[in-house]
């Protein structure tokens, strides 16, 4: 019953419908307008929420909540290579690659993966976890 989605640009008609849109949920928790406003990242992130952070701590969603706003908006995520995975009807695993870039300094690639449901009708990311990529 699992199914995997490879590259984005394999998608079929139905497959974008089904995905497409937690890619696009994913880039907005990159945007910066979604990092600076609690309310909005409150509304993609599960109530039982966490994250392994790239740097190796354990994020709750309480403190996403407190420490994302906070942020100085001077680094840039980019992302790319999104591939999607079926675990169930309702939940989906996503998987990408991340740059960081801040003004003046390396960026860094991270692996990227999360865990959305959907939640009646709204996807919400259940689990993340970062890791740097070593080049």
């Amino acid at each position: 019953m699992y199914r995997t989605i490879h590259k984005y640009s394999e998608f079929t008609e139905y497959s974008m419908g089904n995905f497409s849109i937690l890619f696009e949920l994913e880039k907005q928790l990159h945007s910066s307008e979604v990092r600076s406003d609690p309310s909005r990242i409150a509304s993609l992130l599960s109530p039982d929420f966490y994250e392994f952070g790239s740097s190796g701590k354990v994020w709750t969603r309480e403190a996403i909540l407190k420490n994302l706003p906070a942020e100085d908006g001077k680094t840039k995520i980019e992302s790319r290579d999104y591939k999607a995975s079926s675990l169930s009807e309702d939940v989906i695993l996503v998987t990408y690659i991340s740059v960081r870039v801040t003004e003046g300094m390396d960026s860094q690639e991270f692996l990227r993966s999360s865990i959305w449901r959907n939640h009646s009708g709204n996807w919400k990311m259940e689990f993340h976890q970062g890791t740097l990529r070593s080049v």
